[in-house]
């Protein structure tokens, strides 16, 4: 059986389970089996399959072995290249909790993990399964082998590599959890999905975001970078956005496609003939450019608008909303709370991503003490420091354990900037959103607690994963 040219999904580790393999087959997609519990030669051949260039998407799962070899000097080269080639094409690597953040349960004295020595590792034609090849493997993985006790200094250095490649991990617990997560990794990549978020209701700049959103279809489409297609579904709490691509993007397409967005729609209010020039350059016709133009500087500047008038609207509501709870206070406040909520209400900067994702500008300050001098006592303070980030962020309806962890993911800004934890919180929160995206979020959430463990108190660590852990009813 040859595959040239036929396009292929790498799953790499024990990844072959039936909720994977019988999507696949539904799509009649071919796949390629390769397994980490080998030799760094097999390591290398799998490094070379990640460059083909017929390759659609990995999924993989890692163990205990895979974290040791991973810092075994004989397998630094193959490594490497495996981690290179994965940040490279869309993947996920699922880890077992046990070994992620070295919690022990007793799902891992109740769980089998899947024996690799059953199937070979080989090349699969969906829906035959006909094996054409077979590689150096280790036979059957143990327990100990898959879920044993990882030093935390092993830990530490191969989430450092995962960290420095962009490698996307989830940690997981149960065999429904991974199949869970494996099955809406492949459902997503075979839609095409470009990014999914979730907006909060009530959150500052969403209604202006969702208009963002729909002129950026608009333009990509149009300029014929890419065609595509919007989806989602509101619920009671929120907003759910996703976009769908005809085409695979190269990782950092599409950020560099928001900023070049973001600037064509400014070019549209400040320089329209530029902005024509820009469209014509990508083979539009100058009728076409020119009312695309017109279309988006009208838009542009009821934006501009409609978001210096938002901000304005919610300073004052913000503004009387702490004057009523200060009524019983002594003293006169109004001008210290005027600058305080002036401060702490973020400016609509950082275009489209800024808008949709809650992160960049949109969140700077907020969650953090007021970056100018004011009059008022500390606790009071706090309590409009609380009052505005409910406000601005739309989280009115979060727990006290939610709140805590949303402070803390404002706070390791470091770690959590490209994974929009913010947004996680949120969606794992709404019990009417889908369950296999709440599940997903709650797993990138304990990623992040995995990554920020070390800069944390033992007890504030320990709070915020009971609390994740109690979620869902899983």
């Amino acid at each position: 059986m040859d595959r040239v040219g036929e396009p292929f999904v790498l799953l790499i580790g024990n990844t072959a389970s039936e909720s994977a393999t019988s999507r696949l087959r539904v799509g009649g997609l071919m796949y390629v089996r390769k397994l980490l519990y080998s030799s760094s030669k097999n390591w290398l051949t799998i490094a070379e399959l990640l460059t083909d260039p017929d390759l659609k998407y990995v999924l993989a799962t890692m163990g205990k072995y895979e974290y040791e070899r991973m810092c075994d000097p004989d397998y630094r080269e193959s490594s490497q290249l495996v981690l290179t080639g994965l940040s490279k094409v869309p993947h996920v690597v699922l880890v077992h909790e046990a070994v992620y953040s070295g919690h022990t349960s007793e799902q891992v004295n109740s769980e089998e993990p899947i024996s690799v020595g059953d199937e070979g590792d080989g090349l699969f034609d969906a829906p035959e399964y006909e094996q054409i090849e077979n590689h150096e493997f280790f036979g059957r993985m143990t327990i100990a082998d898959y879920f044993g006790e990882t030093r935390e200094e092993t830990r530490r250095a191969v989430h450092v590599r995962f960290d420095e490649h962009g490698i996307n991990a989830l940690p997981y617990r149960t065999n429904v959890e991974r199949s869970t997560l494996a099955g809406s990794f492949i459902d997503d990549n075979e839609r095409g999905l470009l990014f999914r978020i979730y907006v909060p209701s009530g959150r500052l700049y969403a209604d202006e975001a969702d208009r963002m959103l729909r002129l950026f279809r608009d333009w990509i489409s149009k300029t014929g970078r890419n065609s595509i297609r919007q989806d989602g579904y509101e619920t009671n709490s929120g907003q759910v956005f996703e976009f769908f691509a005809a085409r695979t993007q190269e990782p950092g397409e599409l950020e560099l496609q928001f900023k070049d967005f973001s600037d064509f729609l400014d070019a549209c209010v400040e320089d329209p003939q530029g902005a024509v020039k820009s469209l014509e350059l990508t083979g539009m016709t100058p009728s076409l450019a020119n009312e695309m133009v017109s279309k988006c500087s009208r838009e542009g500047r009821r934006l501009q608008l409609d978001l210096r008038q938002t901000r304005e609207q919610r300073v004052l509501l913000l503004k009387h909303e702490i004057e009523s709870a200060l009524v019983d206070s002594e003293g006169e406040y109004s001008a210290s709370i005027e600058a305080l909520v002036q401060s702490m209400v973020p400016m609509p900067t950082g275009g489209l991503a800024g808008l949709i994702s809650g992160g960049g500008s949109l969140t700077r300050g907020i969650g953090g003490p007021a970056p100018i001098q004011v009059n008022i006592g500390q606790q009071i303070i706090q309590n409009a420091n609380e009052i505005i980030q409910s406000n601005v962020q739309g989280s009115s309806s979060l727990g006290d354990e939610a709140r805590q962890l949303l402070r803390l993911v404002q706070e390791q800004t470091r770690f959590a900037e490209d994974d929009n934890y913010e947004a996680a919180i949120y969606e794992m929160e709404d019990d009417d959103a889908r369950p296999e995206d709440r599940i997903t979020s709650r797993q990138k959430l304990k990623r992040f607690l995995g990554r920020v463990s070390s800069e944390v108190s033992p007890l504030v660590l320990g709070t915020l994963q009971k609390y994740l852990e109690g979620r869902l009813g899983i």
